[in-house]
């Protein structure tokens, strides 16, 4: 499916009186979207992928299931299917399929900054049926004791930049405060992960 990026200029008349037209002029943004599929060859899994800006975008979370360092949500394989598998760091540095990467910190701020010109509210543009179609879906985490939390509240994204020496940037869309930003948290957390093309 492909959606144009464009804004319109509606003119609207409106009568008020018999003798009186009055003209409006409505602006009506339409995001671009150009959305289309491809197929993760170790795995057969067929993921949805959107242009946004100059970036393509994986429009699912990744659901590769690896020998180490990634995991279903309270161990289901449902919650995988639908919500994608969360990654330790280091892993999820590895993970995405040829021709595909971990955002870096700085894509993932291009990221925003697009949405945030093109629309409103960021939240909203990025959370599923948004008008950016990234689609974001709120997987929650994984703490390194198995405990597994915030399912369906929180999204958590792996970027591949470090903050320091124990911690990377992650992108965090948290269904609460409608809020999305960039935060330092532990590599050793499980998060989903969302892969830019090359």
């Amino acid at each position: 499916m492909r959606i144009i990026f464009t804004s319109l200029l509606i003119l609207i008349s409106i009568f008020v009186s018999p003798k009186q037209l009055v003209n409006m002029s409505l602006d009506v943004r339409i995001v671009n979207q150009d959305t289309t599929r491809f197929t993760d060859s170790r795995d057969g899994k067929t993921y949805k992928t959107v242009k946004i800006g100059n970036q393509i975008w994986m429009a699912e979370n990744l659901n590769f299931k690896t020998s180490k360092g990634s995991w279903c949500y309270d161990g289901k394989n449902l919650n995988c299917n639908e919500f994608g598998r969360l990654y330790d760091c280091e892993t999820a540095k590895t993970v995405c399929p040829d021709g595909w990467h971990l955002p870096s910190e700085s894509e993932f701020k291009t990221l925003l900054r697009y949405v945030e010109s093109n629309g409103t509210n960021v939240f909203n543009d990025l959370v599923m049926d948004g008008n950016s179609g990234f689609s974001a879906l709120l997987g929650g985490r994984r703490y390194s004791d198995n405990e597994c939390t915030s399912l369906g509240d929180f999204g958590h994204f792996w970027s591949s930049s470090a903050s320091d020496f124990s911690r990377a940037w992650s992108l965090l869309v948290y269904k609460h405060t409608e809020t999305v930003n960039m935060r330092s948290s532990f590599t050793s957390i499980g998060y989903s992960v969302r892969c830019v093309k090359d």
